[in-house]
């Protein structure tokens, strides 16, 4: 068999959360990913020398690391840091509603005291609802939850850095001013290191490290956003934002910042999300770009020579200028991200090894090249162990293969002797081969019009000689921070974030930032909501219109069985604790009242059928009706079957009459007078979800069962 050249790239970015002249920002994410992933990865290396592997680094998400390494801070660090354990009632809530924010089964409950807080959380929330659940926490509680958030978020080579870690994780509770120092202690000198650490790494010759432009754009939409329609030629689009200035410089000032600080200028990118186009490609051969790479998606759709082989390198042309092209293993890639965490490191990592192994040994053409790219940072929340199990064991699988010769992808390009030519470069992404992820919703549309309204009314001003250098710099800064994709991903329902307000008003500082930074005044436009009114989190009264009667089967039996019923979609439904939360169950929920006093409810799956989908399923609603909390617990045999049903009140469990299947759709009726909902009554229900090891509570939703007055009325009888 002829060697195997695998290449890692492992991404690193974040958005530039911090606006200008700001110290410190709201979000942690840059500073929590550090002590986990950014560490860890690069530290695993020094165990396995046979592997080789290359980083690609985001200026924007470099330049947070140095704030903090002078004195800066984000808005989590602040609550940990302040005086005392006597916090005020605004302080209380944010503890309870963001010092939660970690994947709760590898991250929380992990840590015995913190797993009970998040069960005392998610209890308070049913039974005093979600307003009011964070005055029930003890000032001791939140003292060690400040805390208790960041030990979680330590990784696994911190962990052996830092013995201090263990020690409070173990402890759990009743920590001290002393010990809160050693933390954040520990947090910096691991952001001092990371700049540092990469630089010795790649000097030594095991890691090479790429970058992405500045500030983590779309680089195809900035030179021409009617790019999208290339993959979606009927998308709906925003009037053109055409800056291709805006791209080539977002490169050239990534490559010369990566070089100040790593002594090395890099040889390739992975252009943001694996977004590439023809003008793309250009653009970067013309930058001095020795490779990029993208999705094997995109490949598939480009015009080329030759059948769409991703596992060889290939070749794009521009003029006197050529680009070396890899395109990812696709499956290999997301069975690290979204599938190996649910199983044992040993068999994740042999079946990764075989599967790469069995799908080059037909390679007819030279040794095969085998790009596995992926997010750095954030599949080992989902890990055990932050990881470190399955990354052991990959990389020491991997090094006792001969057939496996692990390579930096400049190495990968420097031995190809051939590059089959593509002759027309698809304008796509890693997602789906296309850019709907970023542009073609109304938010998202909404967004790139902003965008381009202020870019065009600064313009002048960016090119006035006249106006200092200093000037247009910080403007120009602020407009390429606004261009990053990360705004453009959360800011519709498309994608879950309990921090979507904070993107929104972090894109429109950014903008404000550049009209100040010229003394302009900022247009009034940009103090208004991105997101539309109907997309907004606050609650509202839902009345479903008509009477229901489904047949209670598992199947859409009729089309109309469940007309009138009021439908939710996951946008509306997901309360996802932590920004990466992936586990997306269900795709809507139907609920309603049958005329004989049921409460009806639907759950419709991702995936079809429901019993595939939800194995081992186990569902919770919890009713509250003024003060008081009632919840029926249902659980499903495998086949989809109710296996068990009972009423709980006041910690009381009782028969109930529930009827309950899954098979295509999930479909359940229950009494109303078991729940104490009368007509014209309202209650809060709040619906969790279980299946195996994941488990995800649906946002709370305020319903009002109809009396038969507003009924007849809705219907227009007379």
């Amino acid at each position: 068999m002829k060697p195997i050249q695998l290449c890692f790239l492992w991404h690193m970015h974040q958005p530039q959360y911090r606006t200008r002249g700001r110290k410190s920002c709201f979000l942690p994410w840059v500073r929590l990913h550090a002590v986990r992933g950014y560490y860890d990865m690069v530290r695993a290396l020094e165990d396995f020398p046979k592997i080789r592997a290359t980083f690609n680094l985001v200026p924007a998400m470099l330049e947070q690391i140095e704030a903090y390494n002078q004195g800066e801070s984000d808005a989590f660090l602040d609550i940990l840091t302040g005086a005392g354990e006597e916090y005020d009632d605004g302080e209380r809530q944010f503890l309870f509603d963001h010092f939660f924010s970690a994947q709760a089964d590898q991250m929380i409950r992990v840590i015995p005291h913190y797993g009970e807080l998040l069960a005392r959380k998610n209890q308070l929330r049913v039974t005093r609802g979600m307003a009011d659940a964070w005055r029930d926490f003890t000032a001791s509680e939140y003292a060690d939850l400040r805390l208790l958030f960041d030990l979680a978020w330590f990784g696994f080579k911190a962990r052996d850095d830092f013995p201090v870690i263990d020690r409070l994780r173990q402890q759990g509770t009743s920590f001290s001013a002393s010990d809160i120092s050693e933390i954040v202690e520990a947090e910096k000198t691991i952001l001092n290191r990371m700049i540092p650490l990469y630089r010795d790494t790649q000097a030594r010759g095991q890691i090479e490290i790429s970058c992405s432009p500045y500030a983590h754009p779309i680089l195809s939409l900035l030179i021409d956003s009617d790019s999208a329609r290339e993959a979606i030629p009927h998308a709906t689009l925003p009037p053109p934002f055409r800056h291709p200035g805006d791209a080539r410089r977002q490169v050239v000032e990534a490559l010369e910042f990566m070089e100040k600080r790593f002594g090395k200028r890099p040889q390739g990118i992975w252009p943001s999300e694996g977004s590439v186009s023809q003008d793309t490609a250009a653009l970067l051969a013309e930058c001095g770009i020795r490779w990029a790479a993208s999705d094997e998606e995109v490949l598939a759709r480009s015009q080329r020579e030759g059948p769409s082989n991703p596992h060889q390198i290939w070749e794009s042309s521009a003029g006197s200028q050529t680009l070396s092209l890899l395109f990812r293993d696709r499956d290999l890639s997301d069975r690290i991200s979204f599938n190996y965490a649910r199983r044992a490191p040993e068999e994740a990592a042999h079946d990764f090894v075989q599967t790469l192994i069995g799908r080059c040994e037909l390679a007819s053409d030279g040794s095969p090249t085998v790009l596995v790219a992926l997010d750095g940072e954030n599949p080992w929340e989902h890990f055990p162990n932050a990881g470190a199990d399955f990354i052991r064991h990959l990389y020491a699988e991997i090094s006792k293969q001969p057939v496996i010769q692990c390579v930096t992808i400049g190495e990968a390009v420097e031995r190809a002797t051939t590059r089959p030519k593509i002759r027309r470069l698809h304008a796509g992404s890693w997602i789906y081969g296309n850019f709907g992820t970023w542009i073609g919703g109304p938010e998202k549309n909404r967004a790139w019009s902003i965008l381009e309204r202020v870019r065009s009314e600064l313009e002048p001003f960016l090119n006035d000689a006249s106006v200092s250098d200093a000037k247009r710099a910080k403007a120009w800064a602020s407009l390429r921070s606004a261009e990053g994709s990360d705004w453009f991903w959360w800011l519709d329902g498309q994608f879950v974030s309990t921090y979507r307000a904070q993107f929104d008003e972090t894109f429109r500082a950014h903008l404000t930032d550049a009209y100040e930074a010229l003394e302009k005044t900022p247009p009034d436009f940009l103090t208004w909501f991105v997101p539309a009114a109907q997309h907004r989190e606050e609650g509202a009264a839902r009345e479903p219109f008509q009477w229901l009667s489904p047949r209670v089967d598992g199947f859409e039996s009729d089309l109309f069985e469940w007309f009138g019923a009021l439908k939710l979609p996951w946008s509306a439904l997901s309360s996802a604790g932590a920004m990466y939360e992936t586990w997306r169950p269900i795709r809507s929920l139907h609920l309603g009242f049958s005329e004989g006093g049921d409460f009806l409810l639907r759950l419709d799956p991702v995936e079809y059928p429901a019993t595939d989908a939800l194995r081992n399923l186990q569902l919770e609603l919890a009713f509250r009706i003024d003060e008081a909390a009632r919840t029926i617990r249902i659980r499903f045999s495998e086949a989809g079957d109710l296996l068990k049903a009972e009423l709980v009140v006041n910690g009381s469990r009782m028969r109930t009459g529930t009827k309950a299947v899954s098979r295509k759709i999930v479909e359940i009726s229950l009494p109303c007078e078991e729940i104490g909902l009368l007509p014209g009554k309202s209650a809060v229900l709040r619906v969790t979800i279980e299946s195996g090891a994941r488990e995800t509570a649906l946002r709370e939703v305020v319903l009002t069962m109809p009396d038969q007055t507003s009924l007849l009325a809705s219907e227009g009888t007379p």
